[in-house]
């Protein structure tokens, strides 16, 4: 069984900093995969966060609310070592910065909700993205207020409005992001999107 890192996020309980991964994200590898939890913004030098990397086939970026230079310069190393990595949410955007990207407000809350499915992707149709789905149009959740607004990787889906919904480089063996949680998700296309991954370590 192949070994996929999931780097924490940081939350406060009780006063004090947490570590924490999503447990959908692990609930989607549970009995694909071996998980290994990465808390990227420990005090330890980068040397320390890449020999945990080192012990993984793959790794997850998950979303979350704040961006770390440590994070951004683990993606970079991750690129450049072809090591397949997924991004959602906040992981994609950071995946966008590393390469050469940029940030912006969506300016409005229309991709900021709570419910199970909130708009639709328009996936392209030359992307991985669309290989492994097989489709051209899916339905997602959204929960985010910042978007990417450019970077030097594939865009490869787009929201109606046209916002980045989705970046890839199809020339290393899985490196996706994508801007809704399909971790939350049961439905077959986020079990695609894991599965690929899975597939690819």
């Amino acid at each position: 069984m192949k070994t996929v890192g999931v780097l924490t996020r940081i939350d406060e309980l009780n006063n004090k900093s947490i570590h924490y991964i999503p447990s959908d994200i692990f609930y989607k590898l549970k009995d694909k995969a071996n998980v290994i939890i990465i808390p990227f913004a420990m005090q330890d030098e980068f040397k320390d966060i890449i020999s945990l990397v080192q012990q993984c086939d793959g790794i997850i970026l998950p979303g979350g609310d704040d961006i770390y230079s440590i994070e951004t310069e683990l993606c970079k190393y991750l690129y450049e070592n072809d090591i397949p990595t997924f991004g959602i949410c906040l992981g994609m955007q950071t995946m966008a910065c590393a390469i050469e990207g940029n940030l912006g407000s969506v300016g409005n809350l229309n991709h900021k909700s709570q419910e199970t499915y909130v708009h639709d992707v328009t996936l392209k149709k030359d992307s991985i993205i669309h290989k492994i789905m097989n489709k051209d149009v899916i339905n997602v959740n959204s929960r985010h207020k910042d978007c990417v607004v450019s970077t030097k990787l594939n865009i490869s889906a787009y929201s109606s409005e046209g916002i980045i919904e989705a970046i890839e480089d199809p020339n290393k063996k899985f490196f996706i992001g994508v801007q809704w949680h399909p971790e939350n998700l049961k439905d077959e296309y986020s079990n695609k999107l894991f599965n690929y991954f899975i597939s690819m370590l």
